[in-house]
């Protein structure tokens, strides 16, 4: 399915977006398109890929994006992610994470693409939540699935828990952990124990998520079983 194809990634320059777009040349993609707001520089560029920069809340970007590139397939991964940041920043987790989700989908129809797979939360299993980043996502779903069941494009996702590659508790044992002089690494409990995928895991994930999309219904990918949860004292160890 992917080769030869245009692939467009929202979201490219992120932790999982840059993992994806590794997946994807690996698989011999046609074109392969990264877009985003630029904000994540630290992750290293593919040589294969083009890098542009627009925001998915502007639908006038994304309407012209999607018709000059004229991708085959988008995976959709831009997103506010923070859990945090949401509860502060609510205009911007809701902007991005909902209407820019609606945003990019709109376009995409508009544009005939046949595919779009969007990256979502494991939170989102809760029919309902008070946390703004569950519900945000959770409303970027429903979004989804009205428009997967009124227009002729594929629309599947993928459903991510712990990312570690990409979670807030892991960069910050990754500073604790270069100012080490300080002399302390500061955990909430040392019996804390939590499911994690990788960022390679989650790319793979959006793969699958991608060939199992049935025209009309938005189907929802996870992993199943991600084995033995893993404690919080362990990873700061190995970290350390």
């Amino acid at each position: 399915r992917l080769r030869g194809a245009t692939v467009l990634v929202t979201g490219g320059t992120g932790c999982i977006g840059s993992t994806l777009i590794r997946q994807l040349a690996a698989r011999s993609s046609g074109r392969l398109v990264s877009v985003s707001r630029g904000i994540a520089n630290s992750r290293p560029r593919h040589a294969g890929a083009e890098y542009l920069y627009a925001d998915i809340r502007d639908h006038g970007a994304m309407d012209r994006l999607m018709r000059e590139i004229r991708p085959d397939i988008v995976f959709h991964v831009a997103a506010q992610r923070d859990p945090g940041l949401a509860e502060v920043e609510v205009h911007r987790t809701v902007s991005t994470n909902v209407l820019g989700t609606r945003s990019l989908l709109s376009a995409a129809a508009d544009a005939g693409v046949r595919q779009v797979v969007c990256a979502s939360t494991g939170k989102a299993l809760r029919p309902f939540s008070p946390d703004m980043y569950t519900a945000s996502k959770r409303a970027a779903e429903w979004v989804a699935s009205d428009v997967a069941a009124a227009s002729d494009m594929l629309i599947s996702s993928g459903r991510f828990t712990h990312v570690l590659d990409n979670s807030i508790i892991y960069q910050r044992l990754l500073g604790w952990a270069a100012g080490a002089e300080e002399g302390a690494i500061r955990l909430h409990s040392t019996e804390i124990s939590f499911y994690v995928q990788s960022a390679l895991e989650s790319a793979q994930l959006l793969l699958l998520a991608c060939l199992g999309g049935r025209r009309g219904e938005f189907r929802i990918h996870a992993i199943t079983d991600l084995g033995w949860p893993v404690s919080l004292l362990d990873l700061s160890l190995a970290v350390l």
